[in-house]
């Protein structure tokens, strides 16, 4: 069994806008059977996936083509990364998390959107259809654990305000890095999944947020391989 055991903490959906624009937010909470003080980090393993379709019938499915269709107001919607969060001695993380998005469409010459209400002519011109899956999973990594100086010392964390993770040490996914990282958990291994669609009929997003925990490594990479959950 797991010496920690790793769970969400003020869960929320906070905001269900148009076109994808959504937020959902999370703390995390660290216990220990036998630790009176709470010692380690948690690595959270993102993986983002994004699909826009104009009202022209044209699909976008990378970062940079969303970077595009929204001049840059809307970074990083297909990526995968690693980020570091910070525990205090009760477990608590000392940062929230946050999953969000803006608006996946054009913008004016202000920054802002071009959404518009159905009945205005505009809304044909700039309606997009489309869906997010974004999958955070995440373990903790005690400061006793053996490999605790390697996995955070010996990665080249980068913790630039401008990278996915807002400031966050951060690193690019790797598959190596992800056995490495999920192998040598100290945790339970906890899967946050969010969802979010919307289309032409009814523009307004749609947020689903659900957790699913896996006692170690093996036990969530059958989950995987079952087609239950797609990295």
């Amino acid at each position: 069994m797991n010496e920690y055991t790793i769970k969400e903490l003020n869960s929320e959906i906070e905001a269900k806008e148009d076109f994808g624009n959504f937020a959902v937010y999370k703390m995390f909470k660290i216990t220990s059977k036998t630790k009176p003080k709470i010692k380690g980090i948690i690595i959270q393993c993102i993986l983002k996936k994004t699909i826009v379709i104009d009202a022209k019938n044209n699909k976008y499915d990378t970062t940079k083509k969303i970077n595009k269709l929204t001049s840059n107001n809307v970074k990083y919607s297909n990526d995968y990364y690693f980020e570091i969060f910070n525990v205090n001695k009760k477990g608590i993380s000392k940062q929230g998390d946050r999953f969000q998005n803006g608006s996946l469409t054009k913008y004016d010459n202000h920054d802002e959107p071009h959404t518009y209400d159905k009945l205005d002519p505009n809304y044909d011109i700039y309606k997009t259809r489309g869906e997010i899956k974004v999958i955070g999973i995440n373990c903790f990594i005690s400061e006793d654990n053996e490999y605790y100086d390697s996995i955070l010392n010996g990665i080249r964390w980068n913790s630039d305000i401008n990278t996915p993770a807002n400031g966050l040490p951060f690193i690019n996914y790797t598959d190596g890095l992800y056995d490495y990282i999920f192998e040598k958990t100290d945790s339970n291994i906890l899967v946050h999944y969010v969802n979010v669609s919307w289309n032409f009929e009814k523009p307004k997003s749609k947020v689903s947020s659900e957790y699913f925990s896996f006692n170690n490594y093996l036990e969530l990479n059958n989950y995987i391989s079952g087609g239950k959950l797609k990295k």
